[in-house]
Order: structure tokens, then C-alpha cells, then sequence
């Protein structure tokens, strides 16, 4: 499970990595609030990703072997420093597996 529907069930299923959402301070209703506004602003992800043509990793020669590389790197970037709510290395991981 995952996504807003993991969301919905405040990760009650140990399937996803939001499961640790109390040693971040955010409970998941206030996780559930934040898929649902993102979900108003930009709709469904999948759809927009593929109306907007963007190509999937793998195009660019990303493998599952660069993931730790890119893993240690995005952790220090800049735009890292400003996310809101700081991800763990297997929620990045499950990003990129998502991007491949």
C-alpha cells in the first residue's frame, strides 16, 4: 500500500515508509490533509507525468545501481534542506524505484 492510500489508513498495514510517521511529529491525519492538497492542486501524479511527457530515469542511463550515489548526493542538496518533512534513505529509494 501506498500513497494516499497508505495515508488514509495511517499506515496501519506496516506495508509503507510513512509506517514512522510519529518519530517525524506528524500524525497521519495531518499526512492524509497534505496528500489531499496536493492531490487538489496538481491531480493525479501518474497523469500529469505522462501528459507532460516526462521520459522515466532509465532513459537518461539511470540504473538501480546509481541509487545509493544519487541517494548520498540528494541528501546534501540544496532543495533536500528545503523539504518540509526530511526522507529517510528507503523512502528516496522507493522514489527513484518509482522514476525508473
Amino acid at each position: 500500500m501506498r500513497g494516499a492510500a497508505a495515508a488514509r489508513d495511517g499506515g496501519q498495514s506496516g506495508n509503507d515508509s510513512r509506517a514512522g510517521w510519529s518519530r517525524r511529529g506528524v500524525g497521519p491525519t495531518e499526512i492524509v490533509r497534505r496528500f489531499e492538497e496536493v492531490a487538489k492542486i496538481v491531480g493525479d501524479i501518474g497523469e500529469l507525468v505522462r501528459a507532460l511527457k516526462i521520459p522515466p530515469l532509465r532513459q537518461y542511463g539511470v540504473t538501480r545501481d546509481d541509487f545509493a550515489v544519487i541517494i548520498e548526493k540528494s541528501k546534501t542538496s540544496s532543495s533536500m534542506k528545503g523539504n518540509p518533512l526530511p526522507l529517510r534513505d528507503e523512502e528516496l529509494r522507493e522514489i527513484l524505484e518509482r522514476a525508473l
